[in-house]
């Protein structure tokens, strides 16, 4: 089953999780049959589930004990749907964000970008430019030495 699948079974099903909603047992482990195979994509919830299940699904016990027992199925099935939305709304985030991704290239921005940030583009390109040639013409920048104006100060006093 896919997950926006299980995801509207879940929601349709949140309702009753009350015991005292429910007339009888019957209705009850009806209603927890449906639901168990929907939560068997996260073993925590699926195993958590069939444990408190296991005391709604059964006469005999008090009112206080059914009552904690719905408690945890009702937690239990809206900690799953929470999941099931965080996954669905990520996945359909991430197919929007990569649509966007496409369309903003490197040329579309610069088509669209304004004198000042293309001043700032072209800025950053002259002085990595000139790092390189100064580089290549005082050998000493390139192995790293530390005091960078002396070195200047050196290669223009030739």
């Amino acid at each position: 089953m896919k997950p926006g699948e299980r995801l509207v079974a879940l929601k349709k099903l949140r309702l009753p999780v009350r015991p005292e909603e429910w007339a009888t047992i019957e209705e009850r482990k009806a209603w927890l049959e449906q639901v168990v195979p929907l939560l068997n994509f996260n073993a925590v919830y699926y195993d958590n589930f069939l444990r408190v299940a296991n005391v709604l699904g059964r006469p005999g016990f008090n009112s206080s004990m059914y009552d904690h027992a719905a408690a945890q199925v009702e937690s239990l099935v809206h900690l799953a749907i929470t999941e099931l939305e965080s996954r669905f709304v990520s996945a359909e985030q991430h197919k929007l964000w990569m649509q966007k991704e496409e369309k903003h290239t490197f040329w579309k921005w610069l088509g669209e970008a304004s004198v000042q940030e293309r001043l700032g583009l072209l800025m950053l390109l002259a002085a990595m430019f000139i790092a390189g040639l100064l580089c290549a013409r005082i050998p000493a920048i390139g192995r790293g030495l530390d005091n960078m104006q002396q070195i200047v100060l050196q290669h223009f006093h030739r």
